[in-house]
């Protein structure tokens, strides 16, 4: 996906949602397919792109948020907010690397399949609140209170964590990127 160069850093960010939403119903897709190879390549992709999406958010979106100026009680709820999505992640993470584990696994069969379904449900539901929380309330922050020349550089740091593929996925042309 190629975004709009100015675009500001949420609308960035939420458009990378929607790319990752269709990356997980294809993997919803392979897995139902019953083809554990091509169910394993959608699964590593769709965790490799939510990996580099909490990159950006870890390493540039998250501290530039944390670095505004707020009164003492909308910090401490802003703190809150971002430490409960920074969790998250972590369960993101971690049930995605129990995805690949079953997968990897060739002798699980349609056990494997099912199993990692179930954990992808589990993170697809989770995953929805979180983007709404993202972008509702954390993604306009930035937006709104950052200057447009800061808000521009946060948008192509961002935006350079969201494209750069790991090397594995060099010549892969289903990404879109």
């Amino acid at each position: 996906m190629k975004w709009e160069a100015q675009s500001p850093p949420d609308l960035l960010l939420t458009a990378d949602h929607a790319e990752l939403d269709g990356l997980l119903a294809d993997a919803f897709e392979a897995l139902k397919s019953g083809n554990g190879e091509q169910a394993f390549a959608s699964v590593d992709l769709f965790w490799a792109r939510l990996a580099m999406h909490i990159r950006a958010e870890h390493l540039h979106l998250f501290p530039a948020i944390e670095a505004l100026p707020f009164a003492a009680a909308d910090k401490a709820k802003t703190d809150t907010m971002l430490n409960e999505l920074r969790s998250d992640h972590n369960f993101f993470m971690r049930e995605l690397v129990a995805a690949i584990k079953l997968l990897r696994d060739e002798t699980g069969g349609t056990a494997a399949l099912t199993a990692t379904a179930e954990g992808l449900r589990q993170v697809k539901d989770r995953l929805a609140l979180h983007n709404e929380i993202e972008e509702t309330r954390v993604y306009p922050l930035v937006y709104l209170r950052l200057p447009p020349d800061e808000a521009a550089a946060l948008h192509s740091k961002m935006e350079f964590e969201i494209t750069n593929m790991p090397p594995r996925f060099a010549d892969s042309t289903e990404t879109g990127l």
